[in-house]
C-alpha cells in the first residue's frame, strides 16, 4: 500500500517539512551561499517541488529550473527523508534519477541531516509511518 494517498498530501508533508527546516535551520544560509535550488519530482503520485533558500513552492508552481533536480516515486521519497535510503544504489539503479552537479549533490547530503532528524517527527503529525 502507498505511503501517500495523493499529490496533495506529498506537498503537506514534504512541502510542510521543507518550509519549517529553512525556518529552524543553517541550511537556507548554506543553499543562499551555494546559490542551491532543488527541485523533486515525484511519481505515485505525481508532484513537484521547487526549493531554494527561502522558499517552497509545490505543484504547477514548482515548474522550474533548478541546480539539482531528483526524480523519484514518492514512497522511495519518504524513504529518502527517513534515511532508509542508499542513494548511490537508487542512483546506478535508476530508481532514483539525477540531474545536475553530482559533487554538488553529494556535497549537499551532508548538510541533510537535519532533515533526516526532523522528518520522523513530520510524519508522526501527518499519520505516516515511519519503519
Amino acid at each position: 500500500m502507498p505511503v501517500f494517498r495523493d499529490e496533495e498530501q506529498t506537498y503537506e508533508v514534504f512541502g510542510g517539512l521543507w518550509r519549517e527546516v529553512l525556518s529552524e535551520s543553517k541550511l537556507s544560509e548554506k543553499l543562499r551561499k551555494m546559490k542551491l535550488t532543488m527541485k523533486f519530482i515525484t511519481r505515485n503520485p505525481d508532484g513537484c517541488m521547487w526549493i531554494c533558500h527561502d522558499r517552497v513552492l509545490t505543484g504547477p508552481e514548482a515548474d522550474q529550473d533548478a541546480v539539482i533536480t531528483m526524480e523519484l516515486p514518492a514512497d522511495m521519497a519518504h524513504e529518502f527523508w527517513l534515511d532508509n535510503l542508499e542513494l548511490g544504489k537508487a542512483l546506478t539503479s535508476n530508481e532514483v534519477k539525477a540531474r545536475g552537479p553530482l559533487p554538488k549533490l553529494m556535497g549537499l547530503l551532508p548538510m541533510l541531516k537535519f532533515v533526516y532528524k526532523k522528518y520522523p517527527e513530520h510524519c508522526k503529525k501527518h499519520g505516516l509511518p515511519t519503519e
